[in-house]
């Protein structure tokens, strides 16, 4: 085998990805403190349970509307009950799924859709020798970067400039 030369640093690069993740961290507590600070505030409360009640009235009534409209319907025969308000008539097909998977097999086979993720598993666990011919394993290398690069680069964090992270209810630095 011969010698390769990279051109990059990894170790410089796990530097940064591990103070860009710390950042992440960071500003995702950021944003849960704003939400927090947001959804305890008093106006935003009364909006939103303001909003809550007045959904669950429209709920309401426009079950109530529909229930008279059948109702209608049932009386008269018609399906224009008013202008906005009307009567569809919808269709439901109801089956046993294993007859009718075997009518398919049968009748439709075509209807039938392999289930391409259990195929593939199944393929996988069987030896080589006995898998069809038409399937070909393939190895493809794929990096993988550990997801505690924090413990790896402790002095990387404390690089970071404005990282404190308050504690809910503390005063928000900006």
């Amino acid at each position: 085998m011969t010698e390769q030369t990279y051109t990059f640093d990894f170790e410089e690069r796990l530097r940064s990805l591990a103070q860009l993740r710390a950042n992440r961290e960071m500003f995702r507590k950021k944003l849960g403190h704003l939400r927090d600070a947001f959804n305890a505030d008093p106006a935003y409360l009364e909006i939103s349970e303001a909003a809550e009640l007045t959904d669950a009235s429209i709920s309401d009534l426009e079950g109530a509307i529909r229930e008279n409209a059948i109702d209608y319907f049932e009386e008269t025969g018609e399906k224009q009950v008013r202008e906005g308000v009307k009567v569809i008539m919808s269709t439901s097909i109801n089956f046993d799924p294993q007859q009718a998977e075997d009518w398919a097999r049968n009748n439709a086979p075509a209807l039938l859709k392999l289930d391409l993720a259990a195929f593939k598993k199944f393929v996988k666990a069987l030896p080589s020798e006995m898998r069809p011919g038409f399937v070909v394993e393939t190895k493809t290398p794929a990096g993988r970067i550990g997801s505690k690069l924090d413990e790896m680069f402790p002095d990387a964090l404390a690089e970071m400039s404005g990282t404190d992270v308050p504690e809910a209810g503390e005063e928000l630095p900006f």
